[in-house]
């Protein structure tokens, strides 16, 4: 991505990362959603950022399939009613089941758009959020007091950076970073396709930050409920960038919202146990689902399924709404036995020419979290998803 922040974008992604936590976190338990207002109604309120760059609280009501969203940033309300998927079609008539548990919203002449819920956890959606230009959003749960426990956010992270129009033949930033025991926050950042093989010593100190690609320093302020704060080198709070904590053991994510207008910051915490060379893949092996904006002929959103095998392939369904207002073709595509490698990135694998159009795809896996983006075939960013596993 266009470096419209410099320091302060590298400030942003770094923050974005998340946390080893304590067992009550563990990501092997997983939590169950809440009744919050003691009545029939269940729901599940997170806060985090659209790809604008605006401040976002969400309310998911799991008893009247209804999303609302109170941006911030622009004061704009919305209610969005929602069917939960069972199953779609394709265009030959053949019913797919693997879109169970997408929630999918009706926007009628503007098509339909898409939300994963891993309830009380995170949410992730393409749908209306009070601002046309915010694509895609992630938000952490909204119901966990995280103040205090930023010992529990050490570790090294995998963010992707958006900026408004990433999508339309732009860059798009990546990168790692490393949050230590002291709140010192090291790492780098790159505007080119991911290589294949880095090199990167996992965690990232100062001198690999320094010495690889572009590198940045912060510092980790405190958490305030999932809020959480970046300072720079003097100490001084950096009030342009707002950070969300999502504290779940493998399964922690954290974002960073940049400002409106300047983006946002989405990052996975990365499995150590791939450090030093050292692969794991089986612990990948599952279904995931995902929400998604990409733009190849024209802009498109959507929603999907990564069926991740254990020979290294990945199967891939995709439910596409055409962004375009002359086109609204809605449809599924399917693909399957996509070759999958390691990067020597910490549960980063890509998929070269994965669609037959010389594309290249890179998967983030974080316990049961994924998210992906995508490159053509001549090297510009064309798309990425959010999602996990909601088994």
């Amino acid at each position: 991505m266009k470096k419209v922040f410099k320091a302060a974008i590298c400030l942003s992604a770094i923050t974005l990362f998340t946390i080893s936590c304590s067992d009550d976190d563990d990501s092997s338990a997983k939590p169950t959603t809440n009744n919050n207002g003691g009545g029939s109604s269940v729901t599940n309120k997170y806060s985090g950022s659209a790809s604008y760059g605006d401040l976002l609280e969400l309310e998911v009501n799991q008893t009247d399939d209804v999303l609302t969203v109170n941006n911030l940033t622009t004061g704009v309300t919305e209610n969005n009613g929602y069917s939960e998927l069972d199953a779609a079609l394709d265009i030959d008539g053949t019913l797919y089941d693997v879109y169970e548990g997408i929630y999918e919203i009706d926007e009628g002449a503007n098509g339909k758009s898409y939300a994963i819920e891993i309830a009380d956890r995170i949410l992730a959606g393409n749908f209306p959020t009070g601002k046309a230009a915010n694509d895609i959003f992630l938000a952490v749960t909204d119901e966990v007091d995280y103040s205090g426990r930023e010992q529990e956010m050490v570790g090294t992270y995998f963010y992707v950076s958006l900026e408004p129009g990433a999508q339309a033949n732009g860059d798009n930033e990546w990168g790692m970073l490393t949050i230590d025991e002291y709140g010192d926050v090291y790492g780098f950042w790159c505007d080119q396709k991911s290589p294949s093989d880095t090199a990167v010593n996992v965690p990232i100190d100062s001198a690999t930050a320094a010495s690889i690609y572009q590198g940045f320093h912060l510092k980790l302020g405190n958490i305030n409920g999932s809020e959480f704060a970046l300072m720079d080198e003097s100490g001084s709070v950096l009030n342009d960038l707002k950070g969300y904590v999502y504290i779940g053991g493998e399964s922690s994510a954290i974002m960073i919202d940049q400002g409106t207008g300047k983006g946002a910051v989405f990052a996975f915490k990365s499995d150590l146990s791939q450090a030093n060379g050292n692969e794991n893949f089986s612990k990948y092996v599952d279904e995931y689902k995902y929400v998604d904006f990409y733009e190849y002929f024209t802009l498109d959103k959507g929603a999907g399924n990564f069926s991740i095998n254990s020979n290294k392939t990945f199967d891939i369904s995709l439910i596409g709404w055409d962004n375009d207002p002359n086109v609204n073709d809605y449809n599924v595509d399917v693909l399957a036995g996509a070759n999958m490698s390691w990067t020597g990135y910490p549960g980063v694998y890509e998929s070269n020419d994965w669609n037959g159009n010389g594309f290249t795809l890179y998967h983030v896996f974080a316990g049961d979290f994924v998210m992906y983006f995508d490159y053509d075939a001549n090297d510009q960013f064309k798309g990425y998803g959010i999602g996990g596993s909601l088994d």
